[in-house]
């Protein structure tokens, strides 16, 4: 439905605003997600046994507000009008996007190899290993994205940092899997999960299946889980690659927003 004409440039504005909004509010609840996380770490935690208090304040409003963001983030993509994939582009066209995706790749590939070799002689093993491998294979994976934007070639080079992003849930949830207290480690968990999805369904778009809402659903809970779990502190070279790859999606979540979401709201909301 057009607008009248004197309401365009106002409609205009607020269609620009609730088009980018997941893109603003997102990162603000991941911030206020990593201090409560970082309150929780600090004063719900034994530093004796390590048990978590029961029905702790700070842990019930961090689940709350997590509940709160992922179904808030699930109704205001659903409630979207649906449309075909073909109709949507999700890849960057602007030379600076693409320049700082690559940024972002190099530096997440880097970030990769010192902390597989920084870790090598004190973890040695076939984890260890296959991180630096898988780790390489998908910072150039990224590169190869943002270097060669060939139909044919991204589904391949999209599928290295789902493998790494794979790998590296694995290994974590193996490794913390022993542990009873399951909110020491939930929220990498998450973090990792979405990570993981959201790769999957931008991989969706290069074979023509893409899935904007889901994506876009994805990759919005990707950001507000990863700045959670940012407090747990895994190593600084690990959280660079975290927010290295979390970054990266946001530059395909604006894409999308752009051109899946601007042209998406009714003047009725306005």
């Amino acid at each position: 439905m057009s607008c009248p004409h004197f309401m365009q440039a106002e409609t205009y504005i607020m269609r620009k605003f609730f088009s980018y909004l997941p893109l603003i509010v997102l990162p603000v609840f991941g911030a206020f997600g990593f201090v409560l996380r970082r309150l929780e770490l600090r004063t719900v935690f034994d530093p004796v046994t390590g048990l978590a208090e029961r029905f702790s304040p700070t842990s019930l409003t961090l689940l709350f507000l997590s509940l709160a963001v992922t179904l808030g983030v699930v109704l205001f993509f659903a409630s979207r009008q649906k449309k075909e994939a073909d109709q949507v582009e999700f890849y960057p066209k602007s030379v600076f996007l693409r320049a700082l995706m690559g940024i972002l790749a190099l530096v997440s590939l880097i970030a990769v190899l010192l902390n597989g070799l920084e870790s090598l002689p004190i973890v040695r093993g076939i984890p260890q290993v296959l991180w630096l491998i898988f780790g390489t294979l998908s910072g150039l994976g990224l590169l190869g994205i943002t270097l060669f934007p060939r139909r044919r070639a991204l589904p391949y080079l999209f599928l290295l940092p789902i493998l790494f992003v794979l790998f590296w849930l694995t290994t974590f949830y193996l490794s913390h899997s022993l542990n009873p207290v399951i909110l020491r480690y939930s929220y990498a968990v998450l973090a990792k999960v979405f990570i993981l999805l959201s790769f999957y369904y931008l991989a969706r778009f290069t074979y023509g299946r893409g899935k904007p809402r889901a994506t876009l659903a994805m990759i919005s809970l990707s950001v507000y889980f990863t700045g959670t779990t940012l407090a747990d502190g895994p190593g600084i070279l690990q959280q660079i690659v975290l927010v290295g790859f979390v970054l990266i999606l946001l530059i395909f979540q604006a894409v999308l927003l752009q051109n899946y979401m601007e042209r998406d709201v009714p003047c009725a909301m306005l």
